[in-house]
């Protein structure tokens, strides 16, 4: 039996990556490395399949150990500049008292490209470090493009 497509909506969790080189002054940016699967190589860019559409439900950092550099985190979907900035991510920490989620989802079109592109806030010092975030993602299925 092989699996050929989404029957109902499921919920995936991606985390992205961003290594900020040693010594960048403070606005520098760099396009993340999403990871959708840990048997898969990271990619720069994730494109939505035909018979799907994501909802994008969450975006976080899940310990202060995952925020090398704090920053904020820009969303472009093929290859323009979303008017959404997320950060900065010292403040989107889960606890119990603060469970952030998005108060809207953000939908993304079948066949759109997305990757995310992160900008510090301070300069790093002497070595790189990285951020990391977890991006929670609704992939609803529908009907091919004909």
């Amino acid at each position: 039996m092989s699996f050929t497509g989404l029957r109902q909506p499921i919920s995936q969790v991606m985390r992205v990556k961003f290594t900020i080189p040693a010594n960048s002054p403070a606005g520098t940016t760099v396009i993340g490395e999403i990871t959708t699967d840990p048997a898969l190589q990271p990619t720069q860019v994730l494109t939505v399949p035909a018979t799907e559409v994501w909802h994008i439900v969450d975006i976080f950092a899940e310990s202060t150990s995952d925020i090398g550099v704090d920053g904020y985190v820009d969303l472009y979907i093929n290859e323009l500049r979303q008017n959404l900035r997320f950060g900065p991510l010292g403040q989107t920490l889960k606890t119990l008292l603060n469970a952030i989620r998005l108060r809207q989802a953000v939908v993304i079109d079948r066949l759109s490209r997305l990757q995310f592109v992160f900008t510090t806030r301070s300069a790093t010092g002497a070595s790189a470090v990285t951020t990391t975030i977890t991006v929670e993602v609704v992939r609803v299925p529908v009907a091919p493009v004909r």
